[in-house]
Formats: C-alpha cells, sequence, structure tokens
C-alpha cells in the first residue's frame, strides 16, 4: 500500500512541471552599413543605395549600380537646418560624435536607426535642442525615413 502511495505521489509531482521554456532566438541584425565619422558625414549602406548625412544636414541619396554611385541629388550650399527666433536666423550643427546607432525592428521591418543631436552657436538659442532621427529598413533599400525633433530645454 505504501509503494502505491508513494507511486502515485511522484506520478502526480511529475505531471504537474512548468512545461520547459523554450527559447526565442534573437532577431537577425540589419544588413545596414553604417559609418559614423566624428566630423561627418553618416553614411548608411543598403544592398541598393547609400545616404550619406552632410554636416550642413542635408541627406544625399545614391543608387548603388555595381561599382557605380548614381545620383541627380545635389546638396545646396547653405543648411538645410535652420529655424527663426525672434526674427533672427539660429542655425544648428550636427554633433556626429554623439550620433546613436540602433537596430530597429517594427512594421516596416529590421533596419538602423540613428539619432544625431544638434547645437546652435548662437547665445540667445543655447536652450534649444535640435535631434535628426534616421531610420533605413532592409526589406525597403531604397528608402529613408528622417524626421527632426525641437526642444526648448529650460523656461
Amino acid at each position: 500500500m505504501v509503494v502505491v502511495v508513494a507511486a502515485l505521489f511522484l506520478l502526480s509531482v511529475s505531471c504537474s512541471r512548468p512545461p520547459a521554456k523554450t527559447e526565442t532566438p534573437a532577431p537577425e541584425p540589419s544588413h545596414i552599413k553604417v559609418e559614423v565619422k566624428p566630423g561627418g558625414p553618416i553614411v548608411l549602406t543598403t544592398s541598393s543605395a547609400e545616404f550619406q548625412v552632410l554636416p550642413s544636414g542635408y541627406i544625399q541619396a545614391a543608387l548603388l549600380k555595381g561599382d557605380q554611385r548614381l545620383t541627380l541629388d545635389q546638396p545646396a550650399p547653405s543648411g538645410s537646418d535652420l529655424l527663426v527666433q525672434d526674427g533672427k536666423l539660429v542655425q544648428f550643427a550636427l554633433d556626429f560624435g554623439a550620433a546613436k546607432v540602433q537596430e530597429s525592428a517594427g512594421k516596416l521591418g529590421r533596419g538602423k536607426r540613428v539619432e544625431i543631436p544638434a547645437r546652435t552657436s548662437d547665445p540667445a538659442a543655447s536652450n534649444i535642442q535640435r535631434t535628426l532621427e534616421i531610420e533605413v529598413y532592409d526589406d525597403f533599400p531604397n528608402l529613408l525615413l528622417s524626421s527632426a525633433e525641437y526642444k526648448i530645454a529650460g523656461t
């Protein structure tokens, strides 16, 4: 009788174990290459395109065909990053040394996300912070998404 009770106890313990955890494999990293140069530019290279974020803030795009870079894009001589405060023009300079590169995964698939802070040399506008955000995805190699965020730090 004791043997039967012990066998039932062991059987009930073995049946009540939680299922073994299956490890989910880590998502595969993006194949997009990001090259950050401290003085700029930042170069994002996909399977079929190259995007350069120039020190002026302009983003120049080129299609890659074999050894050729094909583009009709011509950067403007002046910066593309301008703000008017109290009637005065405020210009920002991208801080490539503080750029952050991250893996990105979302509805557009896997890719890379780059955040580049910008600073102004105007002391009257020193409380304004700007961040340029760029995203490029493996499944859409000819597309770059960019946005700029402005924040007022302080009063």
